[in-house]
């Protein structure tokens, strides 16, 4: 059950000019849930957990979407991997800050 796909799936049918791609990024390793650490340990928890196919993003602008946000660190770790594909902008969306 992934929730982030779920809300951008909705986001995608209410806004036609975005494009539903989740097979762009890819988590490459399993992680311990991020609710299950502390602060320090959400911080570097998600390092390194993301692929991103270069011919799906190349020169494209990237829209993230996560369900909540507390650190940051899947964002940021999922940004990092769109820009290494060639994203040319990243935009990163949460419906909920903790």
């Amino acid at each position: 059950y992934n929730q982030s796909e779920r809300l951008a799936r909705v986001i995608a049918r209410a806004l036609p000019l975005l494009t539903l791609t989740p097979s762009a990024l890819t988590r490459t390793r399993n992680t311990p849930r991020q609710t299950e650490l502390k602060r320090k340990e959400r911080l570097t928890n998600m390092e390194g957990a993301f692929e991103a196919d270069p011919q799906l993003i190349d020169g494209r602008t990237c829209v993230l979407i996560d369900d909540v946000v507390t650190t940051g660190s899947t964002l940021g770790e999922a940004r990092k991997a769109l820009i290494a594909a060639g994203a040319s902008k990243v935009i990163s969306v949460a419906l909920a800050y903790a």
